[in-house]
């Protein structure tokens, strides 16, 4: 008992103590002639329930052994949390003659074991599919998005070799290499096959899982499917070529605002040909335009730029005047977006 790692403690038939060992000393900061004579509720921290303690001696006076855990607290304040094992001590008769206490700091245990179902609770409800691979290329782990994301459950793709679900086996084989050789891989694309068949094109970030010595000795995955935005994108490019091709193309001016600073965000190139003016000069000065009109005309002009920054759809008519010295008339429409 002297030479264990674990606390250990003996008390007579009223929980007096009698002995603690080096261990105990260790682990509440009591010494021996501090805690003998004492009784173990010198430790109590006052934050476990009185029923935890009467389940405890209702066991232990049955002659049965207790164990549990107990939040305590230690001679400098400090609490932690122990694990202990309670058993009776048996006289010839078999009577109970006192009880014998093995106590085990388990706080740092139980603070690690909670983070790690933290870390799982999040990788589990990620809607990414995250993935653990042995150096070889063999699936250890498979959360609910890479269900969602390859169409395999768990219990069919731990196992299985991650060459399955890919299209190109020697993009993989690249990718691999350079995370076991410790780099972390970011946004590597590559295409996937789903279950059911069809490709994916996938986003890929692999960082290396190494062991206590700094040794790689697995791969960490984090997979995101990008089949649907690259659809999006592509739309989008589309989208803007479109309005690209029509407002470069037709005759009248086609502008927009940002209202709040009335920065000039796009203006057509007929804005050359109607204003007689670059589209790089209202670009740098957005003032430009208005400096063009009319002073006979600047006051229309401005009521329809108050009405516009108010959200109101507005049409105002006003001359400007060419670099040439002559005078065109403009009709103006504007609608907030």
């Amino acid at each position: 008992m002297e030479q264990a790692a674990d606390g250990v403690v003996l008390t007579d038939t009223e929980g007096r103590i009698q002995y603690v060992n080096p261990a105990f000393t260790a682990l509440t900061g009591y010494s021996a002639d501090e805690a003998v004579g004492q009784n173990p509720r010198v430790l109590k921290s006052g934050l476990v329930p009185d029923a935890v303690y009467a389940g405890l001696w209702q066991t232990i006076r049955a002659g049965d052994i207790w164990q549990g855990e107990l939040l305590n607290r230690r001679k400098d304040g400090t609490t932690y949390l122990e694990e202990m094992r309670i058993a009776p001590v048996l006289g010839d008769g078999g009577s109970i003659t006192g009880y014998i206490a093995i106590k085990r700091d388990v706080t740092e245990r139980r603070a690690s074991e909670k983070a790690q179902r933290f870390l799982a609770a999040i990788v589990e409800s990620s809607e990414d599919a995250i993935a653990a691979l042995t150096p070889e290329g063999t699936i250890l782990t498979w959360n609910r998005g890479a269900e969602a994301i390859c169409g395999y459950t768990a219990a069919e793709a731990v196992g299985m070799p991650v060459l399955q679900l890919v299209e190109y086996p020697d993009r993989l084989q690249r990718f691999m290499e350079r995370v076991l050789a410790g780099q972390v891989v970011s946004q590597h694309e590559g295409v996937c096959r789903h279950k059911s068949g069809r490709s994916m094109l996938v986003s890929v970030t692999g960082s290396p899982v190494r062991d206590r010595d700094g040794q790689v000795v697995a791969i960490s995955a984090i997979l995101r499917d990008m089949t649907a935005r690259r659809k999006t994108e592509q739309a989008l490019r589309e989208s803007e070529e479109k309005f690209r091709q029509l407002a470069e193309t037709i005759s009248e001016v086609f502008w927009i605002v940002d209202p709040a600073t009335l920065a000039v965000l796009y203006v057509s190139p007929a804005y050359e040909q109607v204003w007689g003016r670059t589209v790089e000069s209202v670009y740098r000065d957005p003032a430009t335009w208005f400096e063009a009109i009319h002073p006979d005309d600047r006051e229309t002009a401005a009521r329809m730029l108050q009405a516009q920054i108010s959200g109101a759809t507005s049409t105002a008519e006003f001359r400007v005047q060419l670099p040439d010295g002559s005078e065109k008339w403009i009709r103006d429409r504007a609608f907030p977006v």
